[in-house]
């Protein structure tokens, strides 16, 4: 059977719960690609199912049919995961190299801010179809990690646990910031540092850096 068949069964087995599934589909021009599916939402249109497929965010009716594209791929954003509620969707990824949430509503989709240039953000516990906000985890280099909702109506937030630190530690004592550096190739590579306030910048003082690629 082919995928679209393949998800419409699974998203009707679990229709208006908050369960996750995946599906490694291979698509008609033979390209490998993977449906990030969640749950059924309205605000998709009737019975809409959102997915994932290779960057972009589609949508396909449980009645059958093929798939229709709701938003394209953008260079320097990569979308991964659709969150869906009763009336909101909640899309996971990344953007210029940094994590990130993203709101789709009446067509368009929406960066969530955040108020430091670095950080780390990930999916909590949401397990209501029918609620307005959504929960998830933030932490940086000089902020403990954190969990928080996010009105998905009003586009408040709210702190409601954040990890203690021991000592005398003060977030106000530090510095951080992200640069770019170019790669041989000419690739922007970006580079996340954090300081002291005291740091000399003179380039005189140690420096600790750690790398990786994929």
């Amino acid at each position: 059977r082919d995928a679209t068949n393949t998800l419409i069964d699974l998203v009707k087995a679990v229709a208006g719960r908050q369960y996750y599934l995946w599906i490694s589909p291979t698509l008609g021009d033979g390209a490998d690609a993977t449906y990030k599916v969640n749950a059924v939402s309205p605000s998709l249109g009737t019975s809409g199912v959102a997915a994932s497929v290779s960057a972009t965010l589609v949508t396909t009716p449980t009645d059958g049919g093929g798939t229709t594209e709701l938003i394209g791929h953008s260079a320097g954003r990569k979308l991964t995961v659709p969150m869906c509620f009763a009336g909101h969707v909640v899309v996971w990824g990344r953007s210029e190299g940094l994590p990130a949430m993203f709101v789709y509503d009446d067509g368009s989709l929406t960066a969530i801010d955040f108020d430091e240039a670095v950080y780390e953000i990930g999916p909590g516990a949401n397990l209501e179809f029918s609620a307005s906000k959504v929960r998830y985890s933030y932490e940086s280099f000089v902020t403990p990690r954190s969990i928080y909702d996010h009105d998905l109506v009003t586009g408040e937030r709210e702190l409601l646990k954040r990890t203690p630190v021991l000592g005398d530690f003060d977030p106000e004592n530090y510095v951080q910031d992200r640069m770019w550096a170019p790669a041989r190739d000419g690739a922007q590579v970006p580079i996340r540092f954090v300081r002291h306030v005291a740091f000399p910048q003179d380039r005189t003082a140690p420096l600790l850096l750690y790398a990786y690629r994929a």
